[in-house]
């Protein structure tokens, strides 16, 4: 089941839902990258790249770069599960191989998943 909500968020949210989406890219864009390698050279590698190890990677990173641990570590994590589906859906023939994601794309977003809401008012 999914919910479309509509937001008002003030000018603050703005900018925080902005640095989201920013860190969802960026670690997208990583995680593309490093699955494209991994397919160009296997033997440097010492497992396969998949979700669940680039996920252990993500910690580690979080670790080292502080503004990326400023960030929701779910919402990054939901960018590896998007970026596995689409890998998916490429490997089942139904797609193309997925492109980077550019700083320029006015529609990009992040997602939230499990997420409770609580309705304030009928809007």
């Amino acid at each position: 089941m999914s919910l479309k909500q509509r937001l008002y968020p003030t000018q603050e949210q703005q900018a925080l839902m902005v640095t989201h989406a920013e860190h969802a890219r960026f670690v997208y864009n990583l995680g593309l990258e490093q699955r494209s390698m991994w397919t160009k050279d296997k033997r440097h590698f010492e497992q396969k790249i998949n979700l669940y190890t680039q996920c252990r990677e993500l910690t580690e990173l979080r670790q080292e770069l502080d503004w990326l641990r400023d960030g929701s570590a779910v919402i990054q994590q939901n960018a590896l599960r998007d970026l596995d589906q689409a890998f998916k859906k490429f490997f089942a023939g139904h797609t193309r191989y997925p492109r980077f994601r550019s700083a320029r794309d006015l529609k990009s977003g992040f997602a939230i998943r499990d997420l409770f809401l609580r309705r304030i008012n009928r809007k």
